[in-house]
């Protein structure tokens, strides 16, 4: 199948602290620090030491807190006493006898201001930690990490960036979390993992002292650390804050499927600094990341969900990353991150959708929470399924490029081109569009193109260029067409095929050369093929045709007026029970197809070149209804998808082989607008 390749860019769990839902962090952050002597300076652990773990819900000045007390190993501590105080002054104090954690009540903060927590053991070790709160962050950190009051700016100012960041995700994805805030633990030993409504870090004492007093979390700020033993060490705003910015986002941001939430977090890190204004540390981050895009997938790009999907390690959460970022894309940073990326030796880099802005995002976060998707669908057909509503689009192609599998489609589409080669193309209900026409590779025709899906394949017969009448099969997951058989017989037109899935029959049903109405059956079960057989009657057209419990369904224009008949054939017993004439007229080819309720639709071109629709309800007709717009000089294609749309597809009145297609909402019950395809066809379109 053809592949749809990307563009080059050029330089041309509420109140359970016990149960942790542990997300490690890939960053680069600590990449580079587990590769690195540094990790000594940043992470000096002190045996023995303990940690105080705080989850906090917010309401306007109010705050309530969930405060337990761990060991490095996250082994619980049992409680005895939690007091709260702010500049000597008891706000509250709660005992407990051997609490694994211990709630408060509600209690008024002043935002900007230092309070004192401790935290007794049963042992009698006293745990003190200092906290900062601001309108939806609060930061606890361990009391001799504390600068003291000469500093408070400092912390405030430290904290707005995370208020900021908080904020932006919150308006990105389109609703608060549970907790209404985002409570950031610093505990003393080598940390970085998050849980519902707070997330934990870890620093050493010198770490913090030296990006509170140099305001390392300010855009472009960098400090020397002069380590005895190493030298020199440069830390700057993009090591201080990417960390906290990824775990800040595995608090905030709930994506699904689930395989998907390093990735976002990945991006967020990244897309922080851009949404916050750290121009120097965006364009660094994003440049390092198309880096690993291009080191780890390279033109391999099936290798990008198994990387997204973790099955190929690291840095799997950074490719999906990138994938991510390629949706939203880099807006007027683009051309300073190809400068970038231009010193790491690329001149290009692999761009697979247009951008969509941060809207794609909130839409994304929207369907996820307001509509639900098919419980048959897998994870990748999930993510397929969400992606493609946000963008409005199906995006069928560019997954199947990154390895995913995707949805099938509701709809396909199969006519003769301007070339008479044949050209399907495929269409998405739920974000309404064509995938775009493809070529199967092999095969022309000299008529429409007859075509039925069934159990993963979709069986097509067509009319060759010297009239005799072909068969093939074409794999809807792999693409993989087996080639034409000749079916034995002639036509002068396209043929009919429909398959009766309650007895396993396929049906093809042929205008021959005499004009008489031919039908052969295949079993489905054991690929055998009957002869065919002459019903009574003539056609100067197609005939249509659609099959049910037994009964195989045909219609047909009058040979010599433009009369329509319609007639059944009782399969089990091989009987035809003749035909009977509909009222109306058509000078073209008619179509049948059947509804969910059994009913069968009889659609055809009226004198007047409008559109028009019957139904049968097994015993009477119901009487002809008028397409509300649209026109064509060819008969009409029509279908029913798995949730019961009724899909028409008609030429162009014109003449100059124009597509269009509509449908009537099954829930709303109103037609679409016509959507015109690309591409033209001289002969009548088929939809399967």
């Amino acid at each position: 199948m053809e592949q749809h390749l990307p563009n080059l860019k050029s330089l041309e769990g509420v109140g359970d602290m016990n149960r942790l839902v542990i997300a490690f962090c890939f960053t680069i952050f600590l990449v580079f620090l587990f590769q690195s002597p540094f990790i000594r300076f940043v992470y000096a652990q002190e045996n023995g030491s303990y940690g105080i773990l705080i989850k906090t819900y917010f309401k306007d000045d109010y705050r309530q807190m969930l405060i337990s007390v761990k060991k490095p190993n996250y082994e619980g501590v049992k409680l005895s006493e939690v007091t709260i105080t702010k500049n000597d002054t008891e706000i509250l104090k709660l005992q407990c006898n051997q609490c694994s954690l211990i709630t408060t009540p509600w209690f008024k903060v002043i935002k900007g201001e230092p309070y004192l927590i401790k935290v007794k053991t049963v042992n009698g070790i006293v745990i003190t930690n200092v906290f900062y709160s601001s309108e939806h962050v609060i930061e606890s950190l361990p009391l001799d990490c504390w600068l003291g009051n000469e500093y408070n700016e400092n912390y405030n100012e430290y904290l707005s960036v995370f208020e900021t960041a908080y904020n932006k995700l919150i308006e990105i994805i389109g609703y608060e979390i549970a907790e209404k805030g985002v409570t950031m633990n610093r505990v003393p030993w080598s940390a970085a993992w998050a849980g519902d409504g707070f997330f934990v870090y870890g620093i050493s004492k010198d770490f913090h002292e030296l990006v509170i007093k140099n305001k390392l979390y300010l855009p472009g700020r960098s400090a020397v650390y002069n380590d005895p033993e190493y030298g020199e060490v440069v830390i700057d705003t993009k090591l201080v804050l990417d960390t906290r910015f990824h775990e800040l986002a595995h608090v905030v941001v709930d994506p699904y499927p689930s395989y998907l939430e390093e990735s976002f977090a990945c991006f967020f890190e990244i897309e922080l600094f851009r949404l916050l204004g750290y121009e120097e540390e965006y364009v660094t981050a994003a440049g390092d990341n198309i880096d690993r895009y291009i080191t780890y997938v390279g033109d391999d790009y099936e290798k990008t969900a198994p990387y997204i999907k973790g099955e190929l390690g690291w840095p799997g959460p950074w490719i999906g990353a990138y994938i991510i970022e390629d949706f939203i894309g880099y807006g007027e940073y683009e051309d300073r991150i190809l400068d970038y990326i231009s010193s790491l030796g690329y001149t290009e880099y692999p761009e697979f959708v247009n951008d969509m802005g941060w809207d794609f995002l909130t839409k994304y976060f929207n369907y996820l929470r307001t509509v639900e998707h098919p419980d048959e669908y897998n994870d990748d057909q999930i993510l397929h399924y969400y992606f493609s509503l946000a963008a409005d689009r199906d995006l069928s192609s560019v997954f199947e490029i990154w390895g995913f599998e995707t949805i099938l489609p509701d709809v396909y589409s199969f006519v003769k081109g301007m070339d008479n080669g044949i050209y399907f193309n495929s269409y998405w209900t739920p974000s309404p569009s064509w995938k775009g026409w493809e070529r199967l590779a092999r095969g022309a025709t000299a008529s429409g193109i007859a075509a039925i899906r069934h159990e993963g394949k979709i069986y097509l017969v067509v009319r060759g260029l010297n009239n005799r009448l072909y068969y093939g099969e074409l794999e809807e997951d792999t693409g993989r067409f087996t080639g034409w058989v000749h079916l034995g017989g002639v036509t002068l037109s396209k043929p009919a095929i429909t398959i009766d899935k309650s007895l396993g029959y396929m049906w093809i049903v042929v205008r021959g050369m005499d004009n008489g109405i031919y039908i052969k059956k295949r079993i489905l079960s054991t690929g055998i093929w009957t002869n065919w057989i002459k019903l009574p009657g003539a056609t100067s057209e197609a005939p249509a045709t659609a099959a049910l419990n037994g009964k195989l369904f045909i219609a047909v224009k009058g040979a010599s007026d433009n009369s329509i008949w319609f007639g059944v054939y009782f399969e089990e017993v091989d009987n035809f029970g003749g035909w009977v004439k509909v009222s109306g007229a058509t000078p073209s080819a008619p179509d049948l197809a059947i509804d969910h309720s059994g009913y069968v639709y009889l659609a055809v071109r009226g004198m007047d070149n409008k559109i028009y629709y019957n139904q049968f309800n097994g015993v009477n007709w119901l009487g002809w209804k008028r397409i509300p717009t649209g026109s064509t000089i060819q008969g009409p294609a029509i279908l029913f998808d798995d949730e019961n749309n009724f899909h028409i597809m008609v030429t162009s009145s014109s003449g100059d082989g124009s597509i269009y297609h509509c449908y009537r909402d099954v829930a709303t019950g109103t037609w679409t607008p016509w959507s015109k395809l690309s591409g033209k066809t001289p002969s009548e379109p088929e939809l399967t």
